[in-house]
């Protein structure tokens, strides 16, 4: 443990380094992390929490890119991504004895966002006119379909 329970500093000092890691400085953040576990003489297994953390950060690090994503607007919420995964990814594909080709998988996942957008009942007006098109349309002169 880096701080004492209900210490009014070690917030302050959390979010200091959490905009530390905005900022694109990972790396420092995870020193400090294991400076501070050392300051405190904490034995192996009492930093460990610490040491996982840092190495995360270290490991991680290109895709904590935080100043270019900020820039151009791309959304850094991890916690909003990983649920949208987890709804859109992991509860559709995940099933005891499931198998997916990866055009089977994608196809899936296509109809999963749409759905989860609102989006699906445009996409399937647009892909009965198309497959329309595809099917009848294209086989006669003019794309005009004749009528018995």
């Amino acid at each position: 443990m880096l701080f004492r329970r209900g210490r009014p500093h070690a917030e302050t000092w959390v979010h200091d380094h959490a905009r530390s890691v905005l900022a694109g400085r990972a790396s420092v953040v995870a020193a400090a992390i294991r400076r501070k576990a050392t300051r405190n003489h904490l034995d192996a297994a009492k930093r460990k929490p610490a040491d996982t953390a840092a190495a995360y950060l270290l490991n991680k690090k290109p895709y904590l890119d935080y100043p270019t994503a900020l820039a151009r607007g791309w959304p850094i919420a991890t916690g909003v991504i990983e649920g949208a995964c987890r709804h859109l990814v992991k509860d559709r594909m995940d099933r005891t004895g499931a198998r997916w080709s990866l055009a089977g998988a994608e196809a899936i996942l296509k109809l999963r966002a749409l759905g989860s957008n609102g989006d699906f009942d445009a996409y399937w007006a647009f892909h009965l006119a198309k497959e329309r098109q595809r099917v009848h349309a294209a086989r006669y002169a003019n794309g005009i379909i004749p009528h018995r």
